[in-house]
């Protein structure tokens, strides 16, 4: 039950980041952005495939 809440919050922060990424004036900014949403997709689908238990 946690572990599913803890997925659907990665999930709106993961879609927030990726707007960050998109509607950021300045390349330094986007880029920053895409490496926080490459993170957290990446943390979001380690734990829905059970990588942590």
């Amino acid at each position: 039950m946690l572990k599913d809440n803890l997925i659907d919050l990665l999930k709106i922060v993961e879609r927030e980041c990726k707007r960050g990424c998109e509607q950021s004036y300045y390349e330094e900014d986007r880029d920053k952005w895409g490496e926080y949403h490459e993170i957290i997709r990446n943390f979001r689908l380690e734990l829905k495939n059970g990588t942590f238990k």
